[in-house]
């Protein structure tokens, strides 16, 4: 089975991984022509650590970021309003909550497909579908055949500076 993966941000890269670590070809159709660092960071909570490290990957993720092991949110005093200990969310599910850089997460996981598998600067025209297999066509006239596709949507501040 080979399926189509339109997007190659987080969403579209963790979804590869997760096929692939179930022996199914995922190839990543990515509009930007190379890749760019996006956004500072993101806080992975322990749930998705928990996804990530059955993907693999969890134990490169760690090593690569931050171990958060308490929140708080202030006022704009900086009196606490709320303080969360993450510790014990670690020790109950068994996982930990990492800070990491968006543009290493995305080497992570570049690095766990397949370069063969990652198609840049592949702009999303049109999807047909053809009975029992899809037919996906690019801005740059070319077009890949797939048994599924699956479209990872993106915010459109994304998508705007994956077109510059």
């Amino acid at each position: 089975m080979k399926i189509a993966i339109i997007g190659g941000g987080i969403g579209g890269l963790s979804t590869a991984v997760a096929l692939r670590s179930h022996g199914i070809e995922a190839h990543v159709y990515e509009q930007a022509r190379q890749w760019a660092p996006m956004g500072a960071g993101i806080l992975l909570p322990c749930n998705a650590m928990q996804v990530l490290e059955r993907l693999g990957i969890g134990a490169a993720i760690r090593k690569a970021g931050n171990q958060i092991n308490r929140m708080e949110i202030r006022d704009q005093q900086s009196r606490p309003l709320q303080v969360t200990d993450l510790s014990r969310f670690a020790d109950q599910f068994g996982a930990v909550t990492v800070a990491i850089a968006r543009a290493r997460l995305h080497e992570i996981m570049l690095a766990a497909i397949p370069p063969e598998q990652i198609h840049l600067d592949k702009r999303c025209q049109h999807i047909e579908n053809e009975g029992d297999r899809v037919c996906v066509s690019f801005a740059d006239r070319s077009s890949a055949e797939a048994d599924l596709y699956y479209w990872c949507r993106r915010y459109a501040l994304d998508s705007a500076a994956a077109r510059r």
